[in-house]
């Protein structure tokens, strides 16, 4: 291995190393060795090379450290490598769909010292320099920290019960305090915020379940949450999105394009592999095409490899992961030092760097005073020389890592979709549709992907919302009614019980083949003839309704009541049994004629009897008397 060194040199250590002790030894490799200086200067194309270190006890090599590539450069570059880097940060879901907690692990995120923390802390010190990078909190991490943070405190659940913390708690505080941090790198201008599913939830996989809708949802909840959580003059990159893990299939571009975004950070998975590999490392920036629908989408690849190098799975020192992502950066820009080219890293949602690496990572992607080779970038001031490439987006993509629910975890998203959907249609408060949609949105996040036994928590979140929407709808209640109507015409008086504590918007649903109903219109689906729609602003209480009504026979017979949502979705139902006294034109003929009839033929028996008291008695003669007969002559 000698034979390969370019250059060594020796540095004496007069100190003495006591048992366990640490010493830190300092190299300026700058100024020594001559032979260093002489190799810098003869050999201008490899610059990254490692540097084994070892130390000599007595002349006697014990142990050496051979580290990662280290990039020696003395003077800056022409055109450095844009990097553009973009920071997801999310955690577990620790409220219950009650907004109490019952984790945490947020908690423990932006805790002094915690990950979201450090990466918040080291962000706010290098962002005063004009670093430029990218974060993409999610809505559900924002929304959680607003309950922690809130000005009267937050329930938290323990085994002994439900516990009230106050808002002097070191929790409530940090997280107010990562609130302010957040909004405070967003007001500098050289942090963006960039947006991604609320609870990063895998969208191929939503559509492919048949939730397409939800994708939609996904991503303006929160768009939508920034603004509400952080601020209305806090948004996020107008048409830039960061799906889950990069991750989009032919489907899932066409219905985000849709959407209005424009731009996206996509991991190689989500494109068709080229029919031959590059040489040279390419540049992140490419043009995405979904194949069915030809849309297209600006997109930067991820580069994995370098990201790779920042969740390191050995047990690197953190000095060594740091070397080695800045010297693979060095590398990169050396394949081509005259192009102007982007590479992007998206670091994972749970990224847990140790302070050295963030502090100098983010040391060297400083402009001017940082790394000579590379400066950072915000994804929508990346730059690359040459053509754009364009990249047709895969049909199916892996979900690598994810195991797909069972289906009962699907049914329960979809009957809590069908409710919320119903519960809409009223036009109930908007904070309470609000508050609905995000539980269903944290029901389908990527948590519950992870293995089959974690879609339970997702399918407790999804139940939760449909049976919150039940219970609210079986407060309104129409019972069974009967009514008399006496005439050809009548107003029928409904009684419909709300006990929402809010006016709703409902439907009142009346069939009968007996009745004409005077109000209301067409039921969808329905002959007019048959049922009549009318629709009502139902306020909190017992309501009487009045509808005018025209019957033509008389007897008793049923109107079936019921009281619908907007979507034809029946909410309560009840019968109205109607007794009617009233005549229709025939009868009425008939006994009219019968009663003239005989009225007529009384009349005339009177008239008759009249005329004949009015006349004289007639007198009649009385007879002769009969002749004797033959006897009495005798």
């Amino acid at each position: 291995e000698l034979s390969d060194l370019q250059w060594a040199d020796s540095e004496p250590f007069q100190d003495t190393i006591a048992p366990g002790q640490t010493t830190l030894l300092n190299f300026d490799l700058g100024k020594t060795p001559v032979e260093y200086s002489r190799f810098a200067t003869q050999s201008s194309l490899d610059r990254a090379y490692p540097v084994r270190f070892t130390v000599d006890v007595d002349a006697v090599p014990e142990t050496s450290l051979l580290t990662e590539m280290i990039y020696f450069q003395e003077a800056q570059v022409a055109t450095p490598l844009d990097l553009s880097m973009v920071i997801p940060l999310d955690t577990p879901s620790v409220l219950n769909p009650q907004g109490q907690e019952t984790s945490r692990a947020l908690e423990s995120a932006i805790a002094p010292g915690g990950r979201i923390a450090n990466i918040l802390g080291a962000l706010q010190e290098a962002s005063a320099s004009s670093l430029r990078v990218a974060l993409a909190p999610t809505g559900k991490l924002l929304e959680s920290l607003a309950v922690l943070a809130a000005p009267a405190g937050f329930t938290r659940i323990t085994r002994s019960g439900p516990q009230q913390v106050p808002p002097t708690d070191p929790a409530a505080q940090n997280a107010g305090a990562a609130l302010r941090a957040i909004q405070l790198l967003v007001a500098r201008g050289t942090v963006r915020l960039i947006a991604t599913p609320y609870s990063l939830s895998p969208l191929p996989g939503l559509i492919a379940n048949g939730l397409t809708g939800d994708v939609s949802e996904q991503v303006q909840d929160d768009v939508s949450t920034v603004r509400t959580v952080l601020g209305p003059n806090v948004d996020t990159l107008p048409g830039w999105l960061l799906p889950t893990d990069g991750l989009v299939d032919d489907a899932t571009l066409a219905q985000l394009v849709g959407l209005g975004d424009t731009n996206m950070l996509l991991a190689p998975a989500s494109l068709e592999q080229p029919s031959s590999l590059p040489q040279l490392t390419p540049s992140a920036q490419v043009t995405a095409v979904a194949g069915r629908s030809q849309t297209s989408v600006g997109a930067l690849v991820e580069d994995t490899a370098l990201t790779d190098l920042l969740t390191p799975s050995g047990d690197l020192s953190p000095a060594q992961v740091l070397e080695q992502f800045l010297a693979d950066t060095a590398t990169i820009q050396q394949e081509q030092p005259g192009l102007a080219r982007t590479v992007s890293v998206v670091t994972p949602a749970d990224w847990d760097p140790d302070p050295v690496v963030l502090s100098g990572l983010f040391a060297a992607l400083t402009p001017i005073t940082g790394a000579p080779w590379m400066t950072g970038v915000t994804p929508d001031a990346a730059t690359t020389g040459g053509t754009l490439l364009g990249r047709v987006v895969v049909q199916n993509v892996s979900e690598d890592g994810l195991v797909t629910p069972p289906k009962a975890y699907f049914t329960a998203l979809h009957t809590a979709r069908q409710r919320l959907d119903e519960f809409k249609t009223l036009a109930p408060p908007g904070t309470m549709v609000d508050q609905l949609t995000a539980q269903l949105l944290v029901a389908e996040g990527e948590e519950w992907w992870g293995k089959a036994s974690a879609a339970s928590g997702g399918e407790a979140f999804a139940r939760y919302v449909a049976n919150w929407v039940s219970g609210q709808l079986a407060k309104i209640q129409v019972g069974d009614q009967t009514y008399t109507i006496t005439s050809k015409g009548a107003e029928i008086p409904l009684g419909v019980d709300s006990g929402l504590s809010y006016t709703v918007k409902v439907v009142l649903y009346l069939a009968s083949d007996k009745l004409n109903f005077q109000q209301g219109g067409a039921c969808p689906g329905i002959p007019a003839t048959q049922a009549t729609c009318l629709m009502l602003a139902l306020q909190p209480r017992l309501q009487t309704i009045r509808v005018r009504a025209v019957n033509t026979l008389s007897g008793r017979f049923p109107v079936q009541v019921e009281v619908r949502t907007l979507n034809n979705a029946t909410i309560s139902q009840g019968r109205l049994l109607i007794r009617s006294t009233a005549y229709n034109f025939v009868a009425l003929g008939i006994v009219g004629a019968a009663a003239l009839f005989i009225l007529a033929n009384w009349v005339w028996g009177l008239v008759r009897r009249r005329i004949a008291a009015a006349r004289p008695p007639q007198v009649f003669p009385e007879p002769p008397p009969a002749p004797a007969g033959p006897s009495e002559s005798a």
